[in-house]
């Protein structure tokens, strides 16, 4: 279900569906909120949307600490045309760089 309101002159939208977190929006036009609404609605009744509320919060430090953790810790050697990386002595020095920040 979804409550668009006028605002200081914008739009604001509201998406609420059972078994999903709520979808917030602003917008100048209304049609640009109904459309909005209307491609979310759908998303979520097809099973498509993706929520990236995570990600607008997420700093550059927590990205790479989980691309490390995930990606690269596991790999003993990666090549790249030919060139071998030593992934063990290069995780060292990007955790000793992010210990820094």
């Amino acid at each position: 279900m979804a409550t668009l309101r006028k605002r200081k002159g914008k739009w604001t939208v509201e998406i609420r569906r059972k078994g999903h977190r709520n979808v917030y929006g602003t917008f100048v036009h209304k049609s640009d909120a109904r459309s909005f609404v209307h491609k979310v609605e759908s998303e979520i009744t097809q099973n498509k949307y993706k929520d990236i509320s995570e990600a607008a919060t997420t700093t550059f430090k927590v990205a790479l600490h989980r691309y490390i953790r995930e990606k690269i810790e596991n790999k003993t050697e990666m090549s790249n045309n030919s060139i071998s990386i030593d992934t063990k002595s290069d995780v060292k020095k990007i955790n000793k760089i992010l210990s820094n920040i």
